[in-house]
Order: structure tokens, then C-alpha cells, then sequence
């Protein structure tokens, strides 16, 4: 009898022993939430010709030696607009990387450039969502864009032109300067 609880006792500590191994060994990873983000808002615009809209969010990271831009926009581009919708950005703020989809499409409907336009020196990096430049309508539709741009600059605001919508022959007749305080 007391040999049986002296197995019994030893297979007990055995599977104990196994079993804080296993969990000591075992790595624990922990999520990092927001570890560099220094402010967030949001901003949103309709056209009240054509009814196109977008709605954004963004964050602002800071990282040792620069900050980060982060944009993550839903819009709708209704079906008799030609001009879409633009993202214009200025000098000093670099477009890093764009995540994008439209008309169930991650490969058509986006332009993106650089002008030297005298006309957009304020704005010279853009990127165009349903612009079909010829004035007839690209159809419209729902989509979805993520940009990450990196803030060389120093001021403390950054100003991004947002155009939307078309109006017979004006392109963009909705627009608005956005504002963002990035040193939040």
C-alpha cells in the first residue's frame, strides 16, 4: 500500500515538474497598442452636387527621428462623378506607402503624381481616386485607401488639400484645406 502512494506520489511530482517546464519555457508575447501614436482626429466632406463623400482618420506617430502620417479613409463615389476624389499633400511630406481599393479593384482607379504646375506648388503630391480626366463618369463606388506618409518637415502643422466631387466642367467644386497638428 505504501508503495503504491509512493509511485503515486512520484508520478504526481513527475507530471508537475513536466508541466512547469512547459509553461516556463513557454515564450508570452504581449501587444504593443499605440506605443508611438502622439495624437489622432478625424475629418470628413461631401460633395452636394454629386453626393461623393469620404470620412478619414488618421494617427500621428513619432519616432525617434521623424514622424509618421497615417490615413485610413472610406468613400463613396457616386455613379455620375468624374472627377473622384484628391488627396493633395506639400513639399516636405513624402508619400511612403498607399493601400488601396475601389470598384472592388485593388489595381485600377488610382493616380498618383507629382506636379510642377505653378498652379499646385502648395500641393504638388497627389493621389486621385476615380478620375477619369476625359469628363465622363468612371461609374463610382465604394473603396477604401490607407496612406502612410512621412513628415520631413519642420512646422508643427501640416495642410493636406481634399477635393471631391464634379460640377458640369469644374473639377473638385467640394474642397477644404485639412489642418493637422503634428507635434502633438
Amino acid at each position: 500500500m505504501t508503495r503504491r502512494i509512493l509511485i503515486l506520489v512520484i508520478i504526481i511530482l513527475i507530471i508537475a515538474i513536466v508541466g512547469f517546464l512547459i509553461i516556463s519555457c513557454t515564450e508570452t508575447r504581449h501587444t504593443t497598442i499605440n506605443t508611438d501614436v502622439i495624437g489622432s482626429g478625424s475629418f470628413s466632406e461631401i460633395d452636394e452636387n454629386t453626393k461623393t463623400e469620404v470620412q478619414a482618420y488618421y494617427f500621428i506617430e513619432k519616432h525617434k527621428q521623424s514622424v509618421s502620417l497615417i490615413i485610413s479613409a472610406q468613400f463613396d463615389i457616386k455613379e455620375e462623378d468624374w472627377a473622384g476624389i484628391q488627396f493633395a499633400f506639400p513639399e516636405g511630406v513624402s508619400l511612403t506607402e498607399i493601400t488601396f481599393q475601389y470598384q472592388e479593384d485593388t489595381r485600377k482607379g488610382l493616380t498618383t503624381l507629382t506636379s510642377t504646375d505653378p498652379e499646385y506648388y502648395d500641393f504638388p503630391k497627389m493621389i486621385e481616386i476615380g478620375n477619369v480626366f476625359h469628363g465622363s463618369p468612371s461609374g463610382g463606388g465604394k473603396g477604401s485607401i490607407i496612406i502612410d506618409a512621412q513628415v520631413e518637415r519642420n512646422d508643427d502643422m501640416v495642410k493636406i488639400w481634399l477635393g471631391l466631387g464634379s460640377s458640369g466642367v469644374n473639377m473638385y467644386p467640394t474642397h477644404k484645406i485639412i489642418t493637422i497638428n503634428v507635434s502633438t
